[in-house]
């Protein structure tokens, strides 16, 4: 019984440690989503179809950013369903980029 108590008690300290894990990195993985979401909308002129997507939204979350780059073939702003559900964003970003994570 003693030991079973001891038992509960360290899987208990171990859950306790453990509550802050990657709380840091979620932050700013938020914060990047909206880095981007507002790059997007404070576009103010046309976009040129010439445009690398991949390399937009990289300059656009560079500030909350602390893992390598994704690979070239993917983007984020095609997982954001208001872009496409609203068209907010002309032309569309997938046409521009015929890319998709």
């Amino acid at each position: 019984m003693k030991q079973e108590k001891q038992s509960q008690r360290n899987s208990w300290n171990a859950l306790k440690k453990a509550r802050h894990f990657l709380v840091g990195y979620s932050c700013l993985r938020q914060l990047s989503f909206g880095y981007l979401d507002m790059a997007w909308h404070s576009i103010e002129t046309p976009l040129d179809e010439s445009l690398d997507v991949k390399r937009y939204e990289d300059n656009a979350w560079r500030k909350a950013m602390v893992l390598p780059d994704a690979p070239d073939n993917c983007i984020m702003s095609t997982s954001f369903g208001t872009y496409f559900s609203l068209e907010v964003i002309p032309p569309d970003i997938m046409a521009i980029s015929g890319r998709r994570c």
